[in-house]
Parts: C-alpha cells; structure tokens; sequence
C-alpha cells in the first residue's frame, strides 16, 4: 500500500512565510524600478529603514535583548548591518541602470560569495552536490549575459553590473556575519533590530531632509510598499526558518526572480508606464534554468554524510 506523507501545520506555515518572502522581495525590486530610484537613493533608503524600524518595534513589543551576547560581538553585528547597508545601496543603484528581470536573475548568483566565503573564512566544507551547483551558475550567467550586454548601453551596464556586484558581495558578508551571530545564540530579532538602527543611523548624516517635503502623493505609496515589504521580508523570513529548515527556505527564495518577472508582467497589464523587461532568446531562457537549478543546488546541504573537499 502507498502512504502519502501529508505535510504538517509547521511545514505549511514555513513554505507560506518563504513564499511571502520570495514575492516581497519582487515588489520590492519593482517599487524602486517605478520611480524610488529616479530621487535620491541615500534619502529613500533611510525613510525605508527608519520607518520599518518603528513598525518592527511596534510589532516586537515583548522582544529581549541578549544584552552579554550582543556586548560580546558588538563590533561583528556593525560589520553586519554595514555590509547590508551597502548591499541595498548598491542594490538600488544597479536597478536604475539595468533591467529589473536581469537584477533578480543576477542575485541568484549571491549565493556563489556566500559558499566560498564559508569555505575561506568559516572553513565550511563543500560537498558534491554544490560544486555541480556552483559550475551551473557560472554556466547559467554566461548564457544569461550574453544578450543583455548588447540591450543596455554599455556605460549603464558597466555602472549596473559594478554596483550589483559589490551588492552581491555585501550580501555575502551580511549572510556570513549574520550565520556567525546567530550561532553565538544572539537572537535573529536582535540581529534585525541592529540591522535597521545602524542602517538608520549611518545614513542619517546623508540625508537630504529639503528633498523629503517635496514628495508627491505617488512617491509616498511607493516609499509606503517599500516600507511594508522591507518590514515584512525580514519578519516573514525569520519565521520561515521557525519552521523549516535553512535547505528549503533557499530554494523557496530561489524563485523570487520568477515571481517579480510575473508581478512586472501583470503590472504592466494594469500600470500607465510599463516596466520594459530584458528581451530573451532560447539560449538566455536556458542560462536561466541553469541559473536556478544552480542556486538551488549550491543551498545543498545533505542530513547524511557524503563525499566532500
């Protein structure tokens, strides 16, 4: 006789919160692309995180803070929340000069600093199933490359390709730091409410305060949804890995870029000024499935023992 196993009420809950972090994260990308990245980045990005921050508190009324931890590793959480001030801004940066599809699509790659980050500086080992992964990202790049470079002009795409880059590798420090830290059993709401006051704090002596009171209504929404979705990512990721593990999570948010092209795609059914989206052949299409089998097989990370370097 077959027996289905049927997933439990934590499993549901943990897919559900990855899924709503894959898609916030795609809303995210396109708020920007429909006009946040037209005005000065420095100042939205510190609207975004100062915001957020007062919803966090809001939201974490009872949090505690692990006061001789924190104390502890006070210098590696502002590396932290450094590395992903940098990432975000770098982020935004290289959203303005490429394609959206194409910056969701080159995040993936992200993924690539992070293992060889943990092997260089974690000494984590890597095992079969990641090298394969990490060879398929690199192929899936190449192909995906390949005719972009030609639909963007060549000075924007050097400037987008150098900001998305150093965002990738900030993220990188950010995950490592971050997987440090929450090994030394500082908990992961700590860990973002340092995360949005350093990113508050650190902007602040940059912020062009006179721009803020000429936003129109439309700038405020967009600044709203930005807020919401930065808020809401890093609690709805936090409460995936409450209940599933780190493996399943990363190849939930594997599909983020999928998900944001379809979100542009409906958008652009319904918006006034239609995102323009990077045009692809058969070959680029295959660049991106290797592309997303790669990522999916670099978060390998088996239960049981297998051959590694």
């Amino acid at each position: 006789m077959k027996i289905e196993k049927r997933m439990t009420k934590n499993e549901v809950k943990g897919i559900s919160f990855a899924f709503l972090t894959a898609i916030l994260i795609g809303v995210e990308l396109i708020v920007v692309k429909l006009g946040l990245d037209k005005i000065d980045v420095i100042t939205v990005i510190w609207l975004q995180y100062s915001l957020a921050m007062i919803g966090f508190l809001i939201m974490t009324q009872k949090m505690k803070f692990n006061k001789t931890r924190i104390k502890e590793n006070y210098k590696m959480i502002i590396i932290s929340s450094l590395a992903q001030l940098g990432n975000i801004v770098f982020l935004y940066n290289a959203i303005s000069e490429l394609f959206p599809d194409f910056v969701a699509m080159m995040e993936l790659s992200g993924d690539l600093f992070v293992i060889v980050g943990g092997i260089i500086f974690l000494q984590e080992s890597i095992y079969r199933m990641q090298k394969i992964g990490f060879v398929l990202v690199l192929l899936g790049i190449g192909l995906y490359f390949h005719q972009t470079f030609f639909q963007v002009e060549s000075k924007h795409f050097n400037l987008g390709l150098l900001n998305l880059l150093l965002a990738e590798i900030c993220w990188a420090v950010y995950a490592l730091t971050q997987k440090v830290l929450v090994k030394k059993e500082i908990p992961a709401c700590n860990l973002n409410f340092f995360t949005f006051l350093c990113t508050s704090l650190f902007l602040l002596p940059f912020v062009e305060f006179g721009h803020i009171s000429s936003f129109n209504t439309g700038i405020w929404f967009l600044i709203g949804i930005a807020v919401f979705s930065t808020l809401y990512t890093y609690t709805s990721f936090i409460k995936a890995f409450e209940y599933i593990d780190a493996g399943k999570v990363s190849v939930i948010l594997a599909i983020s870029p999928f998900l944001t092209v379809i979100l542009i795609y409906i958008y652009n059914l319904f918006g006034e000024n239609p995102i323009k989206l990077t045009t692809l052949n058969t070959l680029e299409v295959f660049g991106g499935v290797l592309l997303f089998a790669g990522a999916i097989l670099s978060s390998w990370t088996p239960k049981t023992s297998e051959a590694k370097t």
